[in-house]
């Protein structure tokens, strides 16, 4: 570019030169003159157009957005529209594509699931699942930096075409609440398809949030505060992918002025940084987490019959076996046990490190382990050839899952899967640990 202007820059002095010699001699003559100026101008916009144009390697599309274009790239920069159900998929470079995070500012509009991540590039995919004629900002950041706003999505249609249930669920908590910092508080929604309700939070490093048991007409979501003294987020429910209605306030107990930390109330000093993370998460180290294995074990099932497959139901034969297992992984991380002999027809994975993700369901952000929640780990498992072939085995009939969270801050996460006719006897349809 610079050769360009300057290689222009020449050209012009020259004219300028010549064409005072042709004026200024005794044969000059106007159609020479005439020329030259066109051909000056002719110049001058071609240099303009030059300097308009972007650098080499830069498309027009990168310069629209106000990130940093050297970091990370998207396919999409405009704003776009998405019919209700359906889906979008965004692409985006970059050299550490697992450090890019995507989400969308307004809740209960937009799911985002992150789809595949390949050497250089991540895709996410948002599904519509708001009212008609609601819009959300999809907003990206790489290697945990501030978050860049790169477009809008709009659900398809006016906004009268749909209308929120008021009835179809009920919670027993409809008031603003206070938990204490490192405590925790359960709600119960009643209605005909629990598993249809969804709740999140509309700030996110505030609480934590899981699911912890569903019921044949009911299903239990805790809280659990992580966030400073005084800080306060909406809670939100969506049923049967209808928009969100905010439910209540729930606050940290105390002042912001107290402390400025995020960490619960646990001693940390000593520990290593996936201890700390750990804490942060709202975990227990050295404890299993009996919520994560049950909703891991839903998800499980909601895979399958998106396979056309039966549900599997909970192994009895293989419950102990699972627990023991997802504590022999913080010793080993390997399908050969610590005692040497090999174990068979399990998927596992482990989790260590914290920061904020997207919460697939909400596309929300919350700060938790990296593959240290059921969501996560399964997306993890169903993007692995060979883990998702044992999910979606036809010839298995039962699965017991087991999660540990480790002395050291890991999550370890063991599925153990069987074809036992004696689970299939009086068939447990949940983790018989639950409440344990």
């Amino acid at each position: 570019m610079r050769l360009i202007v300057q290689a222009g820059i020449a050209i012009i002095l020259r004219l300028f030169k010549t064409q005072d010699v042709i004026k200024n001699g005794k044969n000059r003559k106007d159609d020479t003159l005439m020329r030259h100026t066109k051909m000056l101008a002719a110049i001058m916009a071609v240099l303009m157009l030059a300097a308009a144009m972007p650098a080499a390697g830069v498309s027009a599309a990168t310069q629209v957005v106000a990130q940093s274009s050297a970091d990370w790239t998207s396919d999409t920069t405009s704003d776009l529209t998405v019919q209700p159900g359906k889906s979008y998929q965004f692409k985006f470079t970059a050299s550490d594509p697992d450090a890019i995070r995507v989400w969308t500012g307004t809740p209960g509009v937009f799911n985002i699931t992150k789809t595949v991540t390949e050497p250089n590039a991540v895709y996410y995919k948002i599904t519509a699942i708001g009212t008609p004629g609601a819009a959300a900002g999809v907003y990206v950041s790489y290697q945990n930096g501030s978050g860049t706003k790169l477009c809008v999505a709009t659900v398809a249609g006016g906004s009268s075409a749909v209308t929120q249930p008021s009835t179809g669920w009920i919670s027993d908590t409809t008031s603003d609440l206070t938990v204490q910092s490192g405590k925790s508080y359960q709600f119960k929604f009643t209605a005909s398809d629990p598993n249809a309700i969804k709740v999140w939070m509309g700030t996110p490093g505030v609480f934590n949030i899981t699911k912890t048991a569903t019921e044949t007409n009911a299903v239990y979501y805790k809280i659990t505060a992580i966030g400073t003294p005084g800080a306060a987020t909406g809670v939100y429910v969506s049923y049967q992918n209808g928009s969100g209605t905010k439910l209540c306030v729930a606050t940290v107990a105390g002042s912001t002025s107290g402390t400025t930390s995020q960490t619960p109330n646990v001693d940390t000093t000593g520990m290593t940084q996936y201890q700390k993370d750990a804490i942060k998460a709202g975990l227990t180290l050295g404890a299993w987490n009996h919520a994560f294995e049950q909703e891991v074990f839903e998800l499980v099932n909601q895979e399958r019959a998106k396979a056309g497959l039966p549900a599997l139901v909970w192994a009895r034969s293989l419950t102990d076996t699972a627990q023991t297992r997802a504590k022999e992984l913080e010793t080993l991380f390997s399908h050969t046990r610590p005692d040497g002999t090999q174990s068979s027809w399990e998927n596992i994975a482990m989790g260590a490190g914290g920061g904020w993700f997207e919460n697939a369901a909400t596309g929300e952000v919350d700060w938790h382990i990296a593959n240290g929640t059921p969501s996560h780990v399964m997306d993890s498992w169903m993007n692995s050839p060979g883990h998702r072939a044992n999910i979606l085995d036809p010839n298995a009939k039962a699965i017991a899952i087991g999660c540990y969270v480790g002395e050291d801050g890991g999550v370890y996460w063991v599925q153990n899967f069987t074809n036992n006719a004696e689970d299939m006897v009086d068939p447990l349809t949940s983790n018989p640990l639950l409440g344990k």
